[in-house]
Formats: structure tokens, sequence, C-alpha cells
């Protein structure tokens, strides 16, 4: 398979106070999903796979087209060491030769961390038979929208990209962050990718926690105050004479 690793110096990450260079890409083309058979998943070694129901998503541009595979109802609630896989097939119908790049952009403030391996076959459960071409490794993918290249591949080509998605450690628990994958080349985008409400941190922050509990306790407060007070008006007004 003759793909070339892009180079990535051109990434530029989002500093406090400094404008971002780039946003992530809007979806091209329409899409579709539906119910996905016979997805292999495994956990990873050093993190737990969130339990799945994935689904398949398609972009379809002018010449490229994405195929995504994932569960993104459980990535809506991973907690920290949680693992979501994500499934894509890139592959171009183009009239002329060319060569289609794949970048990944993140957008948000839930901290992330994914591991990414491209084969040039279908994956059988772990195993890619034409041998694994790693792209990333524990790697935490800047929030600002940046896209950072990946991989690149030929339009005669088919890439199955591979990207387990995990929480990382930091963040406020109400968290989001949005990510998507780019594939580009001969006049032609797409782009694939869950929302910032599909990923998101799991739970209620410890503040939120804290004056839903006051809130609560001052409203119990008030109705016990009230019956008490409604419980002695009764009883002087049965009293004789109370009621004069």
């Amino acid at each position: 398979m003759s793909r070339r690793a892009l180079a990535s110096a051109a990434l530029v990450i989002g500093l406090a106070g400094v404008a971002v260079v780039a946003e992530a890409p809007a979806v091209v083309g329409a899409t579709t999903s539906g119910p996905v058979d016979a997805v292999a998943r495994t956990a990873a070694p050093s993190a737990v796979l969130v339990d799945a129901a994935p689904t398949t998503e398609v972009v379809q541009g002018r010449y490229l087209r994405l195929v995504s595979v994932a569960d993104w109802d459980a990535a809506a609630g991973m907690a920290v060491g949680s693992s979501v896989r994500w499934d894509l097939t890139v592959s171009a119908a183009a009239p002329s030769p060319g060569i289609v790049r794949i970048a990944v952009s993140a957008d948000g403030s839930l901290p992330l961390e994914l591991d990414a391996r491209a084969c040039a076959q279908p994956w059988s459960g772990e195993t890619c038979a034409t041998g694994v071409e790693p792209l990333r490794e524990d790697w935490a993918p800047p929030l600002h929208g940046e896209l950072v290249a990946l991989t690149a591949m030929a339009d005669t080509e088919v890439l199955h990209l591979r990207i387990d998605v995990r929480r990382a450690a930091g963040g406020d628990e109400l968290a989001e962050t949005s990510l998507r994958v780019q594939a580009s080349g001969m006049g032609d985008e797409v782009a694939i990718g869950p929302g910032a409400d599909e990923l998101a941190g799991t739970g209620m922050s410890p503040i939120v926690l804290l004056v839903f509990g006051g809130l609560v306790a001052l409203l119990l407060v008030c109705g016990i105050l009230f019956c008490e007070r409604a419980r002695r008006r009764g009883r002087r007004d049965d009293e004789p004479g109370g009621g004069a």
C-alpha cells in the first residue's frame, strides 16, 4: 500500500487569547444511518471499551466517500478511561489520478486521547492482514478545531481507519467536544464525526450537586414549617372560642 504520512508541522495549536487558524470542517454530502452487522469490537489493553450498539453513517461527496461505524450514544456519557471504537472507510472514485488526504480535528472542552491505525483491507477483529500502519498513539488532539494530518492515500486505494477515542483525565464533568475526520483531494472534501453532545463527560459537577441539594433542603424545611403552622392554626380553631 503506497500511502505516505503527511507532515504535521503546519499544525497550529490555539492558545488562550489567540484566535484559531482553522475551524472544524462542515459535513459535505448526504448522511444516512442504520444498524450495522458484524462489527468487531474488543477492548484495548489500556482502556475499557464502552458497550456498543454501533450505527453506520455514510457521507458521499462528488468523488470522495466516508463510511463511519461507531456507537456515539455510548460515547455521550464516557467516564475517564472508557473507550469508544470508531471505524471509518475512506474511498474515492475520481476521473483522474489524485491523492486523498485524511485529517482529524477536535473542538470543545472535554479532553480526549486517540489511538489511530490504518489498514489496507477490512479489519478482522484486531488483525490487519496487510499489516497495521500506526498513525497516532495516546494522542491528545488540540481542542480548538485545527485540522491535524493523519495520512494520505492514492485515489485507487481504500483506507480502513480505526480510531479508539478515550476520555482523558481532567476537564469539567459537563464538558463536551466535537470530533471530525476529513478527507480531501481532487477538488472534493467530505467530513464526518460526532457532535459535541455525543462526546460528553458523565455525571454532574460537585458544585451543581451542592446547589441542588441546598435547594431541596430549603424547600423541605419550608414545607415542614408551613405544615406545622397550619396544624397549630387548626388546633386553635378547634378550641372553645377559638373561631371568635
